[in-house]
């Protein structure tokens, strides 16, 4: 049957933020997907890393932990962006599926 979940983050882990509403949701049966929308924070410069939980809220000791790592090496400006302008451009992106690790601990 249906499979409800929960994916979250450390208390600590500001950096990186999951979609509001994608935190949730229900998959219908096996091999089914859901997109989540992550973000992550470069407002600092440094090595950030932290882990993304999934639970299957009907059997607690089913948890994925998925690690992200981010280094940000310098601030982002833009040519045409005054310098001190925090209004950066927005972009994308995709990581293919065969390049994403699942750690699995325990």
């Amino acid at each position: 049957g249906p499979q409800s979940f929960h994916i979250y983050t450390g208390k600590d882990d500001s950096w990186i933020r999951i979609k509001e509403g994608d935190d949730k949701g229900q998959l219908n049966a096996k091999g089914d997907t859901k997109t989540v929308e992550v973000s992550l924070v470069t407002d600092n410069i440094g090595v950030f890393s932290a882990y993304i939980y999934i639970d299957n809220l009907a059997n607690p000791f089913d948890r994925k932990y998925i690690r992200v790592t981010i280094e940000v090496v310098m601030e982002h400006v833009s040519a045409l962006q005054a310098p001190g302008d925090k209004d950066t451009e927005w972009f994308s992106v995709l990581i293919p599926e065969w390049f994403a690790s699942v750690d699995r601990l325990g």
